[in-house]
């Protein structure tokens, strides 16, 4: 059991001679932010672990449930390498159903979605698969294709964003939804007339990849101060809301999530396919759609036939995947990787399911989970709720874990790497400490673990919630207790 200093109101500073060493210089900065007027109003909680000695230096609040912004992540990727382990791939198949009849495939084509989140990614330069997809249903002799090609993502359920996401998060390039089959990442840019006002189709060529149709309505306005703009876009719509100041330019490029991933990857095989001159009787759908709308027989004929496997194309390892996760807070691998550990422990691929593994695994690691609150895998729920010991309970348990040093590596080394990479710079924190940050409106977090100047070595976490400063200043406050901890 963890020994614990008591919990004291204040952080009590004794040192006749004046002179501070490491220990007490580091409790004299961490007093100074506790008096902040910045902290006045706001909710705090901070843990200081001595590993070494297995002793709790100082906490303040440890049980106080805040929302965790990003912190979330590390309970999502732990346990992901846990559940998952960290050598698990997720495999995208190509199939058919039906049977080829001369050069024409009396059936249809699927993309079968394992729930890989780096199916043509740019993260990990897979942005071409599809193309070998196309040139593998060439190799099967066919020029035409009597039948649909399909997007099916059934391994997970059709949720493409957690409930409890708001709506102006629903289009924010860090919250892209999340399919059983997504594609480049689930994101796509478009060029925005700007004096074209009202709803107009999106043009052939307007966007990367091709949304067929999809309707922009530009809200832009002349004036109002600084050119901005915001898009807005629900899953499975087909309208892309662009509100904002008219920047004064002929047009804009929008960067936001693909409204129905799986329909832009069967109609960008149907390009392909079309570009090799097999031809496509009933365009491109997906299992979605056909499963609640009136389609061609030749579509229904073939839907629940035996298939068969064209090709197929593997994601990287977990442990890649949990790498990028942490080290530069992708929401979207998070997402997935919570539908994953849902799908491999309860037999159903949701967030829901996903929470109740990760539970269950905090329960089963000696982890009280009393007073938090898990809504998503990535902290962009502001329902979540974490408190400073679930933090360091959790980085203990990973420091044992047979999966530590993947656990280890993904964290951000300040300083170095990641998104601390621009933190406490010529300062004594480089290189010492490794990091997972947690950041929203009025929330800054920080977690992890420091090998301090003298060879101790510490677990933290800082939680401030409703700061009334800004997040820099804030960001600014945390570096100076983080440097001085880094010297003792």
């Amino acid at each position: 059991k963890k020994k614990e200093e008591p919990t004291n109101d204040k952080v009590l500073l004794k040192n006749k001679s004046g002179v501070l060493n490491p220990r007490d210089s580091m409790l004299f900065e961490l007093e100074a932010l506790l008096n902040d007027t910045a902290l006045t109003y706001a909710g705090v909680g901070f843990c200081i672990y001595d590993d070494d000695a297995d002793t709790m230096i100082i906490q303040r609040n440890q049980n106080l449930s805040l929302v965790p912004a990003s912190t979330t992540k590390l309970f999502t990727t732990a346990a992901a390498l846990e559940i998952l382990g960290e050598s698990a791939c997720f495999r995208t198949s190509l199939q058919y159903s039906g049977s080829i009849q001369g050069r024409t495939l009396k059936g249809n084509v699927y993309i079968r979605g394992g729930g890989d989140p780096t199916l043509g990614s740019s993260i990990f330069s897979s942005r071409y698969f599809m193309s070998g997809f196309a040139n593998a249903v060439a190799r099967l002799g066919i020029d035409s294709i009597n039948g649909a090609v399909i997007g099916d993502a059934r391994i997970f359920n059709n949720e493409l964003a957690p409930f409890m996401w708001t709506w102006g998060e629903l289009g924010s390039v860090f919250c892209a939804g999340v399919s059983g089959l997504s594609i480049y990442d689930n994101m796509f840019s478009a060029q925005i007339n700007v004096g074209r006002k009202g709803r107009y189709k999106l043009p052939v060529n307007g966007s990367n990849p091709y949304l067929p149709g999809v309707y922009v309505v530009n809200n832009l306005v002349s004036g109002g101060g600084a050119p901005y703009y915001n898009v807005l876009s629900a899953p499975f719509t087909s309208e892309l809301q662009v509100y904002g100041a008219d920047p004064g330019s002929a047009s804009i490029n929008v960067y936001a999530p693909l409204p129905d991933p799986p329909y832009t990857a069967a109609y960008d095989l149907l390009l392909k396919l079309k570009a090799k001159g097999i031809r496509v009787s009933d365009s491109a759908t997906t299992m979605r759609t056909v499963q609640s709308a009136n389609v061609g027989s030749a579509v229904k004929d073939n839907l629940y036939g035996n298939r068969r496997e064209i090709s197929a194309v593997y994601s990287p390892p977990v442990s890649s995947i949990v790498y990028q996760t942490n080290q530069f807070s992708n929401n979207f691998f998070a997402e997935h990787l919570m539908r994953q550990i849902g799908l491999r422990s309860r037999g159903y691929g949701s967030t829901e399911a996903g929470i109740k593994a990760v539970y269950s695994f905090l329960k089963t690691a000696g982890i009280d989970t009393r007073g938090m609150f898990l809504f998503d895998g990535s902290g962009m729920a502001r329902a979540n709720g974490i408190t400073a010991k679930q933090l360091i309970d959790l980085l203990l348990y990973m420091k044992k874990s047979k999966h530590a040093t993947s656990f280890y590596n993904s964290l951000s080394v300040v300083g170095k790497s990641g998104t601390f990479k621009g933190n406490c710079l010529g300062t004594e924190a480089v290189g010492r400490a490794v990091m997972k940050g947690g950041t929203l409106l009025r929330v800054k977090n920080w977690a992890g673990y420091i090998n301090c100047k003298s060879g101790k070595k510490l677990v933290i976490s800082f939680m401030a919630n409703n700061f009334t400063c800004t997040t820099e200043e804030m960001r600014e406050k945390f570096e100076k207790v983080l440097v001085k901890m880094s010297k003792m």
